[in-house]
């Protein structure tokens, strides 16, 4: 979901934007196993666990007590300001800025291609990252066997298509690919129609989509609140489409003006949801932190896009690698609370050491599958797609 390949000429220009692209989705993946790592190791989270063996610690324990020192206050403001929330939110961002651009309105079989380029990005790395999660949770579990319920869950999931049913996703953080694979349906339906590449209508949907998740429409319009953020994540994804014809002067000034509106009523709606809830009892705490974590995500992506592009090395290394640095982190970070739970106390280091101790055996993983996993399948779909250009995004 991380990466696409456009289908311009390669130019410097371009490399720069890739190593900004690449360094927002550094950015939004550190984000996102920064969390995880601070709820596993100091709090009694189960994030990342497959959910069959999924068992919540009793109040008040800790998975590691010698982490609470420095972990507690970390894990504390991670989960209030949801830097998991705020990292996904900007890889949506992010797709959407590259994923529409992938399909030409002049290229012969356009929807074919962009369909198996999709899967050879996606699919493999996902496919490995099912198979070491649920074989390291049978290694380190005594009498846990693969039976029906667990093969079920496993075949389901395979096929990404598992948040449309009832089966539970092996990973919790599986769910942001459903909304990935929306957006894929949607841009394709788009493109079929020939409006993909209108950018007033891609703004006006965005805005559509973000005021229906806000209830500006009224009260007839009811839905879960999981639906609402599915559509407010799809209006981010516009946004970032809408973004990236700005970005490329394609826009009327009145088509600019009313991206930088959206990201203005993002930036505010936290204050608008704090006087709804201090005022008319709309709401609560959990409430106006998403709302906080929605404009942290949109002011990041538009400092990173339009302001203070960051040309960093190691963050666009990290970027590069970020797909696989966001599905093989939770079996990273299982199989090292495992460990120390059984290691000597000489062990007990204190959280900022396994903070990045975790996250550097992370990238390590993440840079054999990378290599490994991702690069081959993605020349394998390019050779199965050879009207596409290979420059990468």
């Amino acid at each position: 979901m991380l990466e696409t390949h456009l289908t311009q000429a390669a130019s410097p220009a371009n490399h720069t934007r890739l190593d900004a692209l690449d360094a927002l989705r550094a950015i939004a993946v550190l984000l996102v196993i920064t969390l995880h790592i601070a709820e596993q190791l100091a709090g009694p989270s189960t994030c990342g666990r497959p959910p069959f063996i999924c068992q919540p610690l009793p109040n008040g324990q800790l998975q590691l007590p010698f982490a609470s020192q420095w972990g507690m206050p970390l894990a504390h403001w991670a989960h209030w300001l949801d830097f998991g929330r705020i990292g996904v939110v900007l890889f949506f961002a992010i797709s959407g800025f590259v994923i529409p651009f992938s399909l030409r309105p002049t290229q012969t079989n356009a929807l074919r291609n962009f369909a198996l380029h999709r899967f050879f990005r996606l699919y493999p790395a996902y496919w490995l990252s099912i198979i070491v999660s649920v074989w390291l949770v049978w290694c380190v579990h005594d009498g846990l066997s693969l039976n029906t319920h667990m093969l079920r869950v496993m075949l389901v999931n395979a096929t990404m298509l598992q948040g449309f049913t009832a089966t539970p996703d092996v990973l919790g953080l599986y769910w942001t690919l459903k909304i990935e694979l929306i957006f894929y349906v949607l841009c394709a339906t788009l493109h079929w129609l020939g409006a993909l590449h209108n950018p007033r209508l891609i703004i006006l949907a965005a805005w559509a989509l973000l005021l229906t998740s806000k209830g500006a429409f009224g009260p007839h319009l009811t839905y879960t609140p999981a639906m609402g953020e599915i559509i407010q994540n799809l209006s981010i994804m516009l946004w970032g489409c809408a973004c990236r014809h700005m970005f490329d002067r394609t826009l009327s000034k009145p088509a600019r003006l009313m991206v930088i509106a959206y990201c203005v009523a993002q930036l505010t709606w936290p204050l608008r949801a704090y006087w709804l809830h201090s005022h008319h009892h709309v709401g609560d705490m959990a409430w106006i932190m998403q709302a906080i974590s929605y404009a942290s995500a949109c002011a990041l992506f538009w400092l990173g896009t339009f302001m203070l592009p960051l040309r960093l090395p190691p963050l666009a290394w990290v970027g590069r690698v970020s797909y696989s640095a966001y599905l093989f982190h939770p079996a990273v970070l299982y199989l090292s609370v495992y460990l120390l739970k059984k290691a000597p106390s000489s062990f007990a280091m204190p959280m900022p050491f396994w903070l990045i101790t975790i996250m550097a055996l992370t990238l390590l993983c993440s840079a054999a599958s990378h290599h490994w996993i991702e690069r081959p399948a993605i020349r394998l779909g390019r050779r199965l797609t050879p009207a596409l250009a290979p420059n990468k995004i």
